[in-house]
This record gives C-alpha cells, sequence and structure tokens, in this order.
C-alpha cells in the first residue's frame, strides 16, 4: 500500500487487559511513548501490578506464595524470572504443586503458571 493512503488509527479501549494494570501503563506513557493516547479498560476488576523487595534467600518462596494466592484469582499466571532465579522458582512452585511450565524448554504456555526468563519475555513480546 502507498504510503499516502495509509492512515493510523489508536485503539482507545481495552477489552482483555484489566483496568488497574491498563492505568499502570498509561502511566508509563509519558516516558516510554508520549504521542500514544492512553486508553481506557472495559474490564475495571482485578489486581493492579505490584511490587515486592525481598531477600534472594526468599525469593522463590516468595513468588510461590503470591502466584498461590493469584492462582485463585486468574486462569493463567506469568512469572519473570533471572537467569540465575529461574530453576530455583520453578523447582519450588513445582514442589508446592502448583502447575508450573519452563518456557526455556517450550514458548507453549500450557500451564497456568507460565516462568519466563527476561530475554524470552521480551523476544516473545515483539513477535
Amino acid at each position: 500500500m502507498e504510503p499516502d493512503r495509509l492512515r493510523r488509527r489508536e485503539l482507545t479501549v481495552g477489552y482483555r487487559v484489566p483496568g488497574p494494570i491498563l492505568d499502570y501503563a498509561n502511566r508509563l506513557l509519558a516516558v516510554t511513548a508520549p504521542d500514544i493516547t492512553p486508553s481506557t479498560s472495559i474490564r475495571g476488576r482485578g489486581r493492579g501490578p505490584e511490587h515486592h523487595e525481598v531477600d534472594t534467600a526468599v525469593l522463590a518462596a516468595a513468588v510461590t506464595a503470591l502466584a498461590g494466592d493469584l492462582g485463585d484469582e486468574w486462569a493463567t499466571i506469568g512469572v519473570i524470572a533471572g537467569p540465575a532465579h529461574i530453576d530455583t522458582v520453578l523447582a519450588d512452585l513445582l514442589a508446592t504443586r502448583l502447575d508450573a511450565g519452563d518456557t526455556r524448554r517450550t514458548v507453549a504456555l500450557d500451564h497456568r503458571i507460565s516462568v519466563v526468563d527476561p530475554r524470552t519475555a521480551r523476544d516473545s513480546s515483539s513477535t
């Protein structure tokens, strides 16, 4: 298609992303993409992002506790764990009998909890 015939349309209503998540993402637009119009969500319920600062000695246990808690609310959960911690986090999730999968072995998201390293998360978000 010729460039002069292209039209850009922004989607400003989100149907899949819960409102609290979209509200948080919109706050980042001023820095990451100031030319994008903030979106609204038709899904008002749900938890917003949480930030937890924990010692590395208890990281896997903290992630497992949070994932178990979120499992009551969400059908699927993504856990991004750094390369130095991914094996420990995955082992702890599996030891507590949570349905967790390692996306380093397969990118298929066929488990309730998908554990992914930051590089895979970044690379798969652009496809």
